[in-house]
């Protein structure tokens, strides 16, 4: 995960002030990833469904199965209704993440500010002519350039640690289903012969 990581912000790391104003100003935005979230979240829906359905077929066959068949059939139901359920939880925590980043996307695009442009410095002619005030045009002006500069720079840092957190709490795996927790076989039927 870290080389990715490097490999897409390293570039952003030498990036001007200006330079992360029109990154983010310009960017196409999370619309692509809004929408692996909109279909993340249809999958997770399905799976709580199932989840559902498996704990009623698991009600039926106590009902309707006795015997060995019927305990064997509700122990496979269990696990399967267990690893559903743990696999939307790891959707719904994967859902979030990606909701979080879509949004920390337009904090960080609302919060970055153009850089003024800073103007030629004044000459020592153009200065004594002002009384000075030349020059304390020209400072105000860099430092104001300066101050929405640094602000840029901080919203990115701040834009870089969340999407830093947010990927690194997507979850890594989504649960697995042991195929013999299920413990469900076919069997020949018996060969006994009707008696007449």
């Amino acid at each position: 995960m870290s080389d990715v990581f490097t490999e897409v912000f390293a570039p952003l790391s030498s990036m001007s002030g200006q330079q992360i104003y029109e990154n983010f100003r310009n960017a196409e935005g999370p619309a692509k990833l809004e929408q692996a979230g909109t279909q993340l979240s249809l999958v997770m829906s399905q799976y709580q469904d199932r989840v559902d359905q498996i704990k009623h077929l698991a009600s039926s066959m106590e009902e309707g199965w006795t015997g060995a068949a019927g305990d064997a059939a509700q122990r496979s139901a269990g696990p399967l209704a267990i690893a559903h359920a743990d696999a939307a939880s790891h959707m719904s925590i994967a859902s979030a993440m990606i909701a979080n980043q879509s949004q920390a996307f337009y904090d960080t695009k609302n919060k970055v500010q153009p850089v003024p442009a800073i103007p030629e410095a004044p000459s020592t002619l153009e200065n004594f002519v002002t009384l000075g005030s030349a020059k304390a045009n020209y400072e105000d002006k860099v430092a104001a350039a300066n101050k929405a500069a640094q602000a840029n720079v901080d919203v990115m840092n701040t834009w870089t640690d969340t999407s830093s957190t947010h990927a690194s709490g997507l979850p890594a795996s989504y649960g697995t289903l042991d195929p013999s927790a299920l413990d469900v076989a076919m069997t020949s039927p018996s060969t006994a012969t009707p008696s007449i």
